[in-house]
């Protein structure tokens, strides 16, 4: 008899594991979708913990379930025994949490459990994921790959496996994370910012000691819509001319929209900044002048890796508007070349008709398979306050305009994390505000203009920081505020 599915997530196997054992010695096929017995040699070689990894994320995205290691599946089923001193349960669990993704360590339960007369079995509860798709990494150049069960098998999810999967979610009640808003009404104390980087034309120049990769003027997803789908896959590309090309194909395929196209090219502390495809090429054209001049022409100041221009690293991070969603891409570049890039698209629902989806992917030379359903509004968070803007510098960051709409100004917020958690209702997510309170400046858009010149200055209107999942980590950051412009 199979153990009943119960309804919602976190659906793990209620009984007692000795019972569940009595039940397997007694018959053998009382194995399915919610439970697996595996004989201990399994958590005895590298490969059979992963075996048992990826029976834990097929379960997840299932029903959840139980898996009882510990018991001789061959011949006459019998009980083994385990040392509580083992270190079979510590070596699964960092196995999980670096091979995981999203991490999923924090979801399973592993712990020794007696049966009989002494004897000691493994028993891990995996609960059901509500949302996310859990990937385990298959290594070499697979990458991560969904997996979930079929009766007592596990298997790798196809697109077909991926839609199931999310319409599955979709009634799903658990809470979403919608973005946190908070009014800060005064700050203490101004902080000065400890560098002097001026921003050349049409770009911003963003310094922090957290080495955090902003993403100014970012259009995101509506806030409205809790659930997201994703797809994005790793690229084989490595030359400006193939970076080119993809975004070429995102334009003809995607739809991608130019002009709302931002892009952040990060270098130790700090970030380049700026919109436009056209914007973009150019700089990648010349990115060595482009790092060389983000750190003010003495790069071996700043990093002790780089010792000469040749030697220069970066990390891009790239958003647009696309047709139904957003398309991102993180690429690496080192030693004058594209060592790694992934590019995705991020969906407020999945298309009746996606060939344009794989039109675009196989054109890319990558075709994902699975649609990952994910969280739209997770850890994101909005500032509000009349808070007035110091060292206001005026930018044309719009893209083929020939109007200044846009200042960068000193980061209101800047040292001030503890000032901003103290006034905040509810706590808002520690390591994406501390990140964000090291950002020295920041790109306001001006929403409200006035011309009279008796109100000089710019005030804040609100500060929305989004930081996101994908390879790089970017954070998106929209920034809105008042004030005079001749």
């Amino acid at each position: 008899m199979n153990p009943i599915r119960q309804s919602g997530g976190g659906s793990t196997i209620r009984e007692p594991t000795d019972i569940l054992v009595e039940r397997f010695l007694k018959s053998p096929g009382v194995e399915g979708e919610q439970l697996e017995f595996k004989s201990k040699t399994k958590v005895e070689s590298n490969a059979g913990r992963r075996e048992v990894v990826q029976t834990i994320v097929a379960m997840a995205n299932r029903w959840g379930g139980t898996i009882i290691i510990g018991v001789n599946e061959d011949g006459d089923a019998r009980i083994e025994h385990f040392s509580t001193d083992s270190e079979a349960k510590r070596d699964l669990i960092n196995l999980i949490r670096d091979n995981t993704e999203p991490d999923l360590s924090t979801s399973v339960e592993i712990d020794f459990d007696h049966v009989e007369n002494g004897k000691h079995v493994l028993r891990i509860d995996v609960e059901r994921t509500d949302y996310e798709l859990y990937k385990f990494n298959k290594q070499g150049n697979d990458g991560y790959v969904p997996y979930w069960r079929i009766g007592d098998t596990t298997r790798e999810m196809t697109r077909e496996d991926s839609i199931e999967f999310a319409e599955s979610r979709r009634s799903s009640s658990s809470p979403i994370g919608y973005a946190q808003t908070e009014t800060v009404e005064c700050l203490p104390r101004y902080y000065s910012p400890t560098t002097d980087v001026q921003s050349p034309d049409h770009r911003v120049i963003s310094v922090s000691n957290e080495g955090v990769q902003p993403v100014f003027g970012a259009q995101l997803l509506s806030h409205n819509k809790p659930l997201v789908f994703e797809l994005d896959t790793q690229l084989g590309i490595e030359t400006l001319d193939e970076v080119e090309g993809l975004l070429d194909r995102a334009i003809e395929y995607l739809s991608l929209d130019p002009n709302s196209l931002v892009y952040s090219i990060h270098q130790s502390t700090r970030a380049w900044c700026g919109r436009g495809v056209d914007r973009l090429n150019a700089d990648f054209e010349q990115i060595d002048s482009v790092v060389e001049q983000m750190l003010g022409g003495h790069p071996r100041n700043i990093d002790d890796e780089i010792t000469h221009l040749d030697d220069i690293r970066a990390t891009v991070s790239i958003v647009a508007d696309c047709y139904l969603g957003l398309f991102h891409a993180e690429l690496y570049w080192k030693h004058g070349r594209v060592s790694k890039a992934r590019v995705g698209v991020r969906l407020e629902d999945i298309p009746f008709d996606d060939e344009f989806l794989h039109e675009f992917f196989s054109r890319s030379r990558s075709s994902p398979t699975v649609y990952d359903q994910r969280r739209n509004a997770r850890n994101h968070f909005v500032l509000l306050g009349d808070l007035e803007l110091q060292n206001c510098a005026p930018v044309n960051f719009q893209q083929k305009s020939p109007f200044t709409s846009y200042v960068v100004a000193d980061n209101p917020f800047y040292g001030q994390r503890n000032e901003v958690q103290r006034q905040a209702e509810d706590p808002l997510p520690e390591l994406p505000l501390e990140k964000f309170c090291s950002l020295e400046r920041i790109l306001f858009r001006i929403s409200d203009r006035t011309t009279n010149p008796e109100q000089k200055g710019f005030q804040m209107k609100n500060v929305t920081i989004w930081p996101t999942d994908y390879l790089f980590s970017p954070f998106y950051i929209e920034a809105e505020c008042n004030g005079y412009l001749d």
